[in-house]
């Protein structure tokens, strides 16, 4: 499989039938043929792998079933119940293998995120930026909206749907150096039995076209172009809309401070930047300096959700008149 997205060429190899088709459905728009590879993801044997893990593997973290081994540059996720491990040879390396014992949702996640860090870093080379976001655009305007893992970007973004609202990316933001420009990188979404409950009216879409996680029932993939009609250029973002969550029952906009948002945007690149698995040839000052122009040329206001999602879709749309 051969893909090329906004000039970043890269080929995933697999001997799974079943993980190809499903990184050749997430990335199918973006396909091309006759590319150097600049990319791999190799399944292989377990012999091929396990002489790679150090005797003395540290725990970096855990969550989602998996847990993370680093040794030096070498870095390990393996599965706890013994079903997958995935290696990545080195950050100076845009390349990793995996060995798994049978495939799984949860393994194709693990490899699509993968897959999904090294066309960052690729793409910070080429001077596009990233943003762990959604972004949407209504009447000519473009907004970013951010937020930390749970805090909910994702049913913020759902409380859109049906409101005239174009969708430019649902999970990454990429942004020209060069004149902030989004650039759309849409892939499927995750959907719960919570999603369901506040907007029915995706319980069709995942019904009929979502991919159930492994092991767990109340977790589904759902491809976000089913629900929202696509932004096809590329819009300067004019508003960045930082989400955090307060306990009350009502929901409000109000003016941020951009130094705290600042320090949010670089405390989410760390995270979820492409240093987590590859390097790029940028530095943080440079990511750093960007961020800062970035703000000084957008609207940047703070969302406290209450515990009514569609409060936010009513609050945004005032942005937008």
């Amino acid at each position: 499989m051969q893909y090329n997205v906004w000039g970043v060429e890269f080929r995933v190899e697999s001997e799974l039938t079943k993980l190809s088709s499903e990184l050749d459905n997430e990335f199918r728009g973006y396909s091309s043929k006759g590319i150097p590879p600049s990319g791999f993801a190799y399944a292989k044997r377990v012999e091929d792998v396990t002489g790679f893990i150090p005797k003395h593997a540290v725990i970096e973290k855990s969550g989602y079933h998996s847990t993370v081994y680093s040794f030096g540059k070498q870095k390990f996720i393996a599965e706890t119940g013994g079903e997958y491990l995935v290696h990545i040879p080195s950050p100076d390396e845009h390349k990793f293998f995996c060995y798994v014992r049978k495939y799984s949702t949860q393994f194709f996640c693990t490899v699509r995120n993968l897959v999904k860090y090294m066309i960052v870093s690729l793409l910070e080379d080429a001077g596009v930026y990233y943003i762990h976001a959604a972004a949407v655009s209504k009447k000519g305007k473009a907004a970013v909206v951010f937020a930390r893992s749970g805090s909910g970007k994702t049913r913020s973004l759902f409380s859109l749907m049906n409101r005239d609202f174009r969708l430019v990316t649902d999970d990454v933001v990429l942004l020209r150096e060069s004149d902030s420009r989004m650039l759309p990188f849409v892939i499927r979404g995750n959907v719960d039995e919570g999603h369901v409950e506040d907007f029915p009216g995706i319980e069709g879409i995942v019904c009929e076209r979502g991919t159930r996680l492994a092991r767990k029932r109340d977790r589904w993939l759902v491809s976000m172009t089913e629900l929202f009609e696509i932004e096809r250029g590329n819009p300067k973002p004019d508003v960045l809309v930082r989400i955090l969550r307060w306990n009350s029952a009502e929901s409000s906009f109000k003016e941020a401070n951009k130094e705290k948002t600042l320090a949010d945007l670089m405390a989410s690149y760390r995270e979820f930047g492409s240093g987590v698995y590859f390097n790029s040839s940028k530095t943080r000052a440079d990511v750093f300096a960007f961020y800062s122009e970035l703000l000084e040329n957008v609207r940047v206001v703070d969302f406290y959700v209450g515990s009514d999602p569609k409060q936010f879709a009513q609050e945004l749309e005032k942005l937008f008149s």
